[in-house]
């Protein structure tokens, strides 16, 4: 489902409904990746190579998840939805980005292993 779909019908629900979906939702992820990004960048400083691009996307995801959470609540707002499907992007390419950079990391380090 798209996004801004999805939004639409989370209109629908009541004003306490959208806080409890917001908390549970945009403000989660973004703290986590912000908690993500701060332990890579943690790594980063006690040797471990490679992860400053994931920890930029990490920085993006948190951010832009503080972004979302206030044009999700500006759409609410004003019952229009056009353009939140376009506005995630930039947060699901950050995503990649991680877990590419991650993917490589952890395949290097399991190589060194064996």
């Amino acid at each position: 489902m798209r996004f801004g779909r999805h939004a639409e019908r989370l209109a629908t629900k009541s004003p306490a409904y959208f806080h409890t979906y917001a908390f549970n939702t945009l403000r989660q992820v973004g703290a986590n990746f912000e908690l993500l990004g701060s332990h890579l960048e943690w790594l980063g400083q006690h040797g471990e190579t490679c992860l400053a691009e994931a920890v930029q996307a990490a920085g993006n995801i948190a951010e832009g998840a503080k972004v979302m959470q206030f044009k999700l609540a500006r759409a609410m707002a004003r019952q229009r939805f056009d353009g939140l499907t376009e506005a995630i992007a930039p947060m699901a390419q950050a995503y990649e980005t991680v877990m590419d950079v991650l993917d490589a990391r952890m395949a290097d380090v399991a190589s060194k292993a064996a």
